[in-house]
């Protein structure tokens, strides 16, 4: 499907009488606007006056480009959640139809935004390294609210023959949950885990008794004024039942 497709799916609220501008232009319009840096509903329409002979390349615009506040009339009668849910799904297609992509999910927490722990921001975010693609972003209600965010991210996006890599929420659902959606992943282990840690740490001693030219991945990177070499080795994941 392609973006208008996408776009065509997204639900408002506005009456059908006397309605001059079609709600995917006027969609377009914004995406476009906005990705070209500009901010207000007066500079999107600058914008759209400006770059009409291009945008019409791509959509009729019948009736020119509406005016500021009529923009800011429709996007009022757009639903927020349909217009998220149809751009992740386009950006998820786009995704799929690479080869196995690595999808990255990352917590983060703005500590600068308040001073007391309980009010400052928190976000999940996913990520298609690979793609440059940036999948996935949800403001939660707290630290805990991270576990339920991710959860519902890896429903909502599809998954499979893709590999996740996160050090949060290494819970037996979230996992499962990818398992079942025909998704790999790599999972941090973390000392509050210490049954589970302490299996790794003996399992890999083992195999290093056993045998030292384990199977491994060697990466150099640089950046931020250090150098960071790191070696990743390989064993079965023969796991305890619990």
């Amino acid at each position: 499907m392609s973006l208008f497709q996408h776009l065509s799916m997204v639900k408002e609220n506005r009456s059908h009488i006397n309605q001059r501008h079609d709600l995917v232009d006027v969609l377009f319009l914004v995406l476009t606007a906005v990705a070209s840096g500009n901010d207000g509903w007066a500079e999107i329409q600058q914008f759209g006056e400006f770059k009409i002979d291009w945008l019409r390349k791509f959509r009729p615009f019948k009736n020119g480009i509406p005016r500021r506040h009529t923009i800011a009339r429709i996007m009022q009668a757009v639903s927020n959640d349909s217009l998220q849910l149809c751009l992740f799904s386009w950006i998820n297609e786009i995704r799929v139809q690479a080869e196995q992509s690595v999808i990255v999910i990352d917590g983060k927490t703005l500590r600068g935004a308040s001073k007391r722990a309980e009010q400052r921001l928190h976000s999940v975010a996913a990520y298609d390294i690979d793609n440059g693609l940036a999948l996935f972003h949800e403001v939660c209600p707290g630290k805990t609210g991270e576990i339920i965010a991710v959860q519902q991210l890896i429903t909502m996006l599809n998954i499979e023959g893709a590999l996740l890599t996160f050090a949060l929420n290494t819970q037996r659902k979230t996992l499962t949950d990818i398992t079942e959606r025909k998704g790999d992943y790599v999972a941090q282990v973390k000392l509050n885990q210490r049954a589970l840690h302490d299996f790794v740490v003996k399992t890999f001693d083992e195999a290093f008794e056993d045998d030292e030219s384990l199977p491994q991945f060697e990466s150099v990177n640089k950046g931020h004024g250090r150098v960071e070499k790191r070696i990743t080795f390989h064993i079965p994941a023969n796991l305890p039942p619990e």
